[in-house]
């Protein structure tokens, strides 16, 4: 009788047991599910401001190895003017058309989730420069001390002449000296908009 409690017991813990790592390799399954058309790539590149310096990284989100996108910061002089840009090419940013600062548009961020307007011609909701951030004095722009910002961008297929959206996550400092692109996506499918994170 002993031995029959303890077998059912054994029996019961062991089901319970297999069902429990079926479940989460499920889970584990289906948060690896990523869509296949989306291009996820971590960067974890880092730009340290050196006074009175340009310091430029590059972004190469379709990994063709060639850039699509500049990341440039410059400090003017020491602590009071810094500014930081991102320039796409054969890319676009979003920007923010209420908010010119001199020559360029405020780039626009998006939470996780959200998804970007299309591009349209002639509206000017996507260029290929715009600035990141901007420290005149006390004049502050941008999203510097925000944390984790996704920017959405948009690449043009040469071959094709089609648009492929896609994001890059960015994070600045507050003192706006440390500049973190951490990584990004994009659509493989083109003409279709992806969520901001989406991999």
């Amino acid at each position: 009788m002993k031995n029959t409690l303890i077998n059912k017991s054994l029996k019961i813990v062991a089901t319970v047991c297999m069902l429990t790592a079926l479940l989460s390799s499920c889970k584990k399954n289906n948060a690896e599910a990523d869509d296949p058309n989306i291009v996820y790539t971590s960067f974890d590149k880092t730009i340290i401001i050196v006074p009175e310096k340009t310091k430029i990284d590059s972004v190469d989100l379709n990994l063709d190895t060639n850039p699509d996108f500049w990341l440039n910061v410059v400090e003017n002089s020491p602590g009071d003017t810094i500014s930081s840009y991102i320039i796409g090419y054969n890319a676009g940013i979003y920007i923010d058309s209420t908010k010119k600062i001199g020559a360029f548009y405020e780039l626009k961020s998006l939470d996780l989730n959200q998804t970007a307007d299309k591009y349209i011609s002639g509206v000017r909701k996507w260029l290929s420069t715009g600035y990141l951030t901007k420290k005149r004095g006390t004049e502050l722009h941008g999203l510097a001390g925000a944390g984790d910002k996704y920017y959405p961008t948009i690449m043009i297929n040469q071959a094709t002449l089609k648009y492929h959206y896609g994001w890059i996550r960015i994070n600045i400092s507050s003192d706006f000296q440390t500049y973190k692109i951490i990584d990004g996506a994009y659509n493989l499918i083109d003409d279709t908009p992806i969520k901001m994170g989406a991999k």
